[in-house]
């Protein structure tokens, strides 16, 4: 992407645009302050010191410098973004799917941002539960383990237990509820409930 019409200003005075996904898909570029990313994550104060950039204090609002983030979901990482430098009135409560907080949660934890974003994180994990479907359900108890929140996680599986009938047997199709879960949770409710 070339110019700044392509930035997002998560913050207007922000020292740094993260380049978000992967270089062959449409990367998200979003200008944050790398203050505040490493004052909440021994992750980005890493990422923001030598050697990674050579010297903190080459920073500056008038030439934010690029850092690329290949790896990472460009939407979650946006949410985050938006919820550290208090921007709350931007984050989409109200439209994110079990699959979306789970790629939060697990940009939470690689970033090491939980106790930061544990105020937003608790919102979302318990934010119109009966409405979900019982996989979107599974997608925040997967989430609710990523952030080891034990008791969304309780909450969200008696939920799924209540409101699921038959087998739970095709949710082990979906490879990240499987990588998340025990082997064999899927497999214990496996015959109909009659």
């Amino acid at each position: 992407m070339d110019g700044d019409s392509d930035i997002l200003e998560v913050s207007p005075t922000g020292d740094i645009i993260l380049v978000v996904g992967p270089p062959e898909e449409k990367q998200l570029r979003l200008r944050v302050s790398s203050i505040i990313l490493r004052s909440v994550s021994k992750v980005f104060d890493a990422m923001f010191s030598p050697p990674w950039i050579e010297n903190s204090r080459t920073l500056s609002p008038e030439a934010p410098k690029d850092i690329d983030l290949p790896e990472d979901d460009p939407w979650a990482l946006k949410t985050i973004c938006y919820a550290l430098h208090h921007r709350n009135d931007m984050i989409p409560f109200d439209k994110m799917s079990g699959k979306m907080i789970l790629h939060a949660a697990q940009a939470i934890d690689k970033y090491d941002l939980s106790t930061a974003m544990q105020l937003v994180t608790d919102r979302w994990l318990r934010q119109q539960l009966p409405a979900k479907s019982v996989k979107g359900l599974l997608y925040m108890a997967a989430a609710a383990t990523v952030l080891k929140n034990y008791e969304a996680f309780s909450k969200l599986t008696w939920l799924v237990m209540i409101t699921h009938e038959g087998s739970y047997f095709r949710f082990q199709n979906d490879d990240q509820l499987r990588e998340l879960f025990p082997s064999g949770m899927f497999c214990k409710g496996c015959s109909t409930r009659g």
